[in-house]
């Protein structure tokens, strides 16, 4: 017995010592150091703050990837990007034992892999890297090999775009979806439920801006057909429903119209006068009316902001024998603005809503069940697979109550874009804002809530489940076992934090000749451009 407890009490030290900080704790340090823009320090924290052997390893490099960018390491940056890829490629296949670990532990313990969205973002950020060398090339030949790399990089994010695009429905017919009878039919019984929101209007089908960006690679390289291709893409999915997506207005549909007209004046296309008129502002329509193809432009790219950190919040479930219902209640113990932001995300993901919830509730317990959906929890009835429940010992595991973490955004403390401007010629110029990565890691977390919240579920039983089965009548070491493994428990918060929150472009053309600028340290430069020439300013933190 004395054996027994020693053993219990060093795996409870252990596992107390391994989930005593949030993801977001950890990289506190480094996150400080990027809100003053400090490259250098930033980078030392992450290295010294990240596992970089294993669970962090990729990760790290997308981090550091990003931090040599900044800091105009464009060659290490890309080769940082390089090997995250290769190790996302091989993270791919699923370890039995790691998702063991994971299983009794926390999805932390499990190799990080880049969502969706950041994974189109690797190539991005590499694209812009052999753009910003071909601008600071000695020689010809060094700018000529910049932009092949460039284009390689773009035509890479053009591949995963397609990929992307052919496992969902496009905008167009997403929007067709919701006019037939059976999907209008789902939305009454949604609202019935109490769902806010339909899920699938988040769903990542493309990306509007990497495929401008690509079109501007196209452009670079002399190549009109392509990029006036890309550009038309990147217009039509502005206008069929990414702008609306990502919050943004109707700027970014008309700065992809306007060159994807440009694209067609300049390859002798009558009908782009037609197009114009019906796309672009009068004010657009007149720029493109005196635009020549000898005109000099100045191209800048800023990065504001940082993407937002996933918190880790607490609920607590149990099983109501009685009523065959498991009930799970937030555990609010932050104050103030954190303990209201985890209670506004508990609600809009979790809580039971709706009139058809309300009638279940009152109709299984009464008034109690009026004040279960009044103070905010789920419950997820049991009745209809109550005997498979009993099998496998569910209802013993949470009789007494069990505590899982689950991933959140403060959406109180959401990240708010400022508008931007460039002075050319000694005139500020306003930019215009073309993608908003930060909405982009909200929508993944809302369309993974479910998914994230019944595995926390399953692994908060199969934990219990097992201390139970280890130490049997023991109410002791029970409790011991209990506390050990909510010590490990805790939810993926993990995400690539040197993101842009959102994303915005200068494009201005002048005659050739002398151009003046104010460039990202606040000092005025000044160049004679010859006709054609296209100067691409280092991208811009803000």
């Amino acid at each position: 017995m004395l054996i027994a407890m020693k053993g219990v009490m060093l795996m409870l030290a252990v596992m107390l010592l391994h989930g005593c900080a949030s993801y977001k704790q950890q990289t506190e340090p480094a996150r400080q150091a990027l809100l003053v823009q400090d490259w250098a320090q930033a980078e030392q924290a992450l290295v010294r703050d990240l596992d970089g052997q294993r669970r962090e390893k990729i990760l790290l490099n997308l981090e550091l990837g990003m931090l040599r960018h900044l800091a105009g390491d464009y060659q290490a940056s890309h080769a940082l990007f390089e090997q995250a890829k290769a190790d996302a490629e091989l993270a791919q296949t699923t370890s039995l034992t790691e998702e063991l670990r994971v299983l009794m532990t926390s999805p932390r313990q499990r190799m990080y892999r880049p969502q969706t969205f950041e994974r189109l973002f690797i190539e991005y950020i590499q694209t812009l890297n052999f753009l910003a060398l071909s601008e600071a090339a000695a020689t010809s030949d060094e700018q000529r090999q910049a932009l092949i790399d460039a284009r390689v990089m773009a035509r890479q994010m053009e591949v995963q775009l397609n990929d992307l695009a052919a496992q969902v429905l496009d905008f167009q017919a997403a929007a067709e979806q919701r006019e037939t009878p059976f999907y209008r039919l789902l939305a009454i019984l949604r609202l019935l439920n109490g769902d806010l929101f339909d899920r699938s209007d988040y769903v990542l089908r493309d990306n509007a801006w990497l495929r401008y960006v690509t079109g501007m690679v196209y452009e670079q390289r002399g190549e009109w057909s392509p990029a006036r291709v890309a550009y038309q893409q990147a217009a039509q999915l502005y206008e069929q429903g990414y702008s609306a997506q990502m919050g943004l207005n109707e700027q970014a549909a008309q700065q992809a119209w306007f060159d994807t007209l440009r694209m067609m004046k300049r390859l002798g296309q009558s009908d782009w006068p037609s197009l114009a008129e019906q796309k672009l502002s009068t004010k657009q329509q007149a720029l493109l009316q005196a635009w020549q193809t000898d005109w000099v432009e100045l191209v800048q790219v800023v990065h504001q902001g940082w993407i937002p950190q996933r918190g880790e919040m607490n609920a607590m479930l149990i099983v109501n024998h009685r009523t065959q219902n498991m009930e799970v209640y937030p555990i609010i113990l932050a104050a103030g603005d954190e303990g209201l932001a985890q209670s506004i995300w508990f609600y809009l993901m979790y809580t039971d809503k709706g009139l058809a919830r309300l009638a279940l509730n009152i109709y299984q317990d009464g008034l109690r069940g009026i004040v279960r959906g009044a103070i905010g929890s789920k419950t997820l009835f049991l009745g209809p697979i109550w005997p498979q429940v009993q099998a496998v010992g569910l209802d013993r595991a949470a009789q007494t109550p069990l505590r899982v973490t689950i991933p959140y955004y403060d959406l109180l403390a959401w990240p708010q874009p400022v508008q931007p401007n460039l002075m050319l010629n000694e005139q500020a110029l306003s930019a215009v804002m073309m993608d908003a990565p930060a909405v982009q890691a909200v929508y993944a977390q809302l369309l993974a809530a479910n998914e994230d919240f019944y595995a926390a579920l399953a692994r908060a039983m199969i934990k219990r489940l097992g201390v139970q089965a280890v130490t049997q009548d023991n109410v002791w070491l029970r409790l011991i076992g209990d506390v050990a493994t909510s010590a490990t428990e805790a939810a993926e918060t993990r995400n690539w934090q040197t993101l842009p929150a959102y994303i915005h472009l200068h494009r201005q053309w002048a005659e050739p000749g002398q151009v003046s600028w104010v460039d990202k340290q606040g000092q005025q430069q000044q160049r004679n451009l010859a006709p054609g020439e296209r100067v691409w300013l280092p991208v811009t933190r803000q």
